[in-house]
């Protein structure tokens, strides 16, 4: 059993997102978990998107359609609001 950045655990087929930052720019990205690893939790990418600072964020292009992240990084994501 892992647990998100609330404390929640994760559900396998809910959708999480998280962020990293390198040099003033952030990337997010949102997906949904399709597998808990040793490691962490597997998420099937929908959705990424990077900005510098507080510019307006744009799509970014993802190499991999799966990453595993580290649980404790991840934040429950409504994918509806994805779509506004």
């Amino acid at each position: 059993m892992k647990y998100d950045a609330l404390g929640n655990e994760v559900i396998i087929g809910n959708a999480y997102g998280y962020s990293v930052d390198s040099s003033g720019i952030t990337t997010s990205t949102v997906g949904i978990a399709t597998n808990e690893t040793k490691t962490g939790v597997t998420l099937e990418v929908v959705k990424s998107l990077q900005g510098l600072w507080s510019d307006k964020p744009k799509n970014h292009k993802v190499d991999k359609k799966k990453v595993t992240v580290k649980a404790m990084k991840l934040f429950p994501v409504n994918l509806e609001l994805l779509e506004k």
